[in-house]
């Protein structure tokens, strides 16, 4: 990934202990981390390490749009 590039990576479910992580590594299988490639995210919450598998993979401009991204898919719509 360039210094120009960001993507924002969709969880298969809460990863509890993630924004603490002393350490964060993403791989896989395959050469590259891909949309439903089972590539997963692993770190290290204090003394534990955990697991969450990656279920997609969006390009993104900024860190603002993918925060805008979240909220638009968490924030319930008005009817």
């Amino acid at each position: 990934v360039r210094d120009d590039e960001h993507y924002l990576l969709s969880l298969e479910r809460p990863c509890i202990g993630l924004e603490f992580a002393t350490g964060i590594a993403i791989s896989n299988d395959f050469s590259r981390v891909c949309s439903d490639t089972l590539a997963y995210i692993t770190f290290q919450d204090g003394g534990r390490l955990d697991r969450c598998t990656i279920v997609r993979v969006e390009a993104v401009a900024d860190k603002a749009m993918a925060e805008r991204v979240v909220k638009n898919r968490t924030t319930p719509k008005a009817e």
